[in-house]
């Protein structure tokens, strides 16, 4: 990611994570758990190489919100932008 980032005033990752069931379940092919675990990890793996790292739920519309509200609280410390992108 160093050298990705080589000549750029500032880095600022954002994620867009599927959280709807349809996307975990057709698209991904993995449990809401397992995502839960990867959303942590991305992000955690991001702020290893900078502390502004942002994150959005993909599809978020169609979420089931208890998991919704779960996936964001596991943000690993990263800033959450709540803005819609299906």
């Amino acid at each position: 990611m160093g050298r990705a980032r080589a000549g750029v005033a500032s880095a600022n990752p954002r994620f867009f994570l599927a959280s709807s069931d349809l996307h975990l379940q057709c698209k991904l092919r993995i449990t809401r758990n397992r995502r839960l675990e990867q959303t942590y990890k991305s992000i955690a793996y991001a702020r290893s190489f900078c502390d502004d790292v942002e994150f959005s739920p993909e599809d978020a519309t169609r979420s089931d919100v208890d998991f919704l509200c779960s996936m964001v609280q596991n943000r690993g410390g990263c800033r959450r932008d709540y803005s819609q992108h299906s």
